[in-house]
C-alpha cells in the first residue's frame, strides 16, 4: 500500500513542526539562562587569554553595562566539548537599554581563522576550541567577547530532561517512514 502525496505532505509538515518546537524550546532555554545571568549577575570565568588575543578589537570601547556572550552548540555526542559548532550565537545583555538580544552567526559563513585560513566559521571550534572560535568571531565581526557557553548533544538532552522533557506521539507508520527534507 503506497502513501498518498497528501499523507507524505502531512508527515513532512509534522516533522517540521516537531523540529520547530524543539528549536523554540532550545531558544527559550537559552533565553532563561540569559535572563538568569543578567538578573543574578552570574559570572562565568573568562577564557584564558594566554593562547589567543581575544581582544583583537582593542580600539572598541568596553562598556560594563553591555555584555556579549558567545554560545556554541557542538556536534559532539560525548561529554567533551569538542567538534564543530553547528550553532553559533552571540547573546547581548544591554542593561543600558534594558534589552537582551540573540544574534545568530551562520555556521557556513566563510571567515579568516587565525592559522588556518579562509574556511567555514563552524570549523574554528574544531581547530582550537572556544579560544580560537571566540578569537575568530572577534576578529571577523568586530567584537570583544571573552565569555562563552558550549553545549553538546548529550548536554542538550540533559537540559531538555531537566526542564521536563519532550513527549512526541507518533504512529507506527510515521516511525517507519523516512522523510528527506
Amino acid at each position: 500500500m503506497s502513501e498518498t502525496s497528501e499523507s507524505r505532505k502531512k508527515n513532512k509538515l509534522r516533522t517540521i513542526l516537531i523540529w520547530t518546537v524543539i528549536a523554540l524550546m532550545l531558544i527559550t532555554g537559552i533565553a532563561c539562562f540569559a535572563l538568569t545571568y543578567a538578573l543574578l549577575g552570574i559570572k562565568r570565568p573568562s577564557v584564558d587569554l594566554s593562547d589567543y588575543d581575544l581582544h583583537a578589537n582593542a580600539n572598541l570601547p568596553y562598556v560594563d553595562d553591555i555584555v556579549n556572550i558567545a554560545v556554541f552548540g557542538l556536534d559532539s555526542r560525548t561529554h567533551e566539548n569538542s567538534g564543530r559548532s553547528d550553532l553559533i550565537m552571540v547573546l547581548t545583555f544591554d542593561s543600558i537599554h534594558g534589552k537582551i538580544k540573540a544574534t545568530s552567526i551562520m555556521r557556513d559563513s566563510l571567515v579568516d581563522i587565525k592559522g588556518v585560513g579562509n574556511v567555514k566559521i563552524n570549523s574554528a571550534y574544531a581547530y582550537g576550541g572556544a579560544k580560537l572560535a571566540i578569537n575568530t568571531i572577534n576578529r571577523n565581526f568586530g567584537l570583544n567577547i571573552t565569555d562563552y557557553i558550549s553545549v553538546n548533544f548529550s548536554q542538550m538532552a540533559e537540559i531538555v530532561d531537566a526542564v521536563g522533557g519532550i513527549e512526541v506521539e507518533i504512529s507506527e507508520a510515521e516511525r517507519q517512514t523516512r522523510i528527506s527534507i
